[in-house]
């Protein structure tokens, strides 16, 4: 395996391209994707699975009808610490999310 400079947006479109058929009808896909972002040191594919897994993710927390929003932006990023390695990065970053207006984590989970 080689991670190569992959523009996302490509990745994401054929993403979301699979899941209509994964996604019930009574879901709504909505997308703001950037046309234009910083490529990412990344497969392609990976790309793919990281969008279709959070999606399939939030189909589950929506119970009957509702809406998934896939983002794709360029977003400035203030001084933050990674939670994996604790090293500081700042700057300019690609957002990938997945918002869902799904019933949430119970309050009692949360802690």
């Amino acid at each position: 395996y080689s991670a190569t400079a992959a523009a996302p947006h490509a990745a994401v479109v054929e993403a979301v391209a699979l899941l209509r058929s994964a996604i019930p009808s009574t879901i709504a896909i909505e997308t703001r994707l950037a046309n234009h972002t910083g490529a990412v040191r990344c497969d392609a594919i990976e790309i793919e699975q990281l969008v279709m897994n959070l999606a399939i993710n939030a189909r589950d927390a929506i119970d009957g009808s509702g809406r998934i929003v896939i983002e794709l932006a360029q977003a400035a990023l203030p001084e933050r610490v990674c939670t994996g390695c604790r090293a500081p990065f700042t700057g300019e970053h690609v957002l990938i999310s997945v918002e869902d207006d799904g019933h949430g984590i119970d309050s009692a989970d949360l802690s």
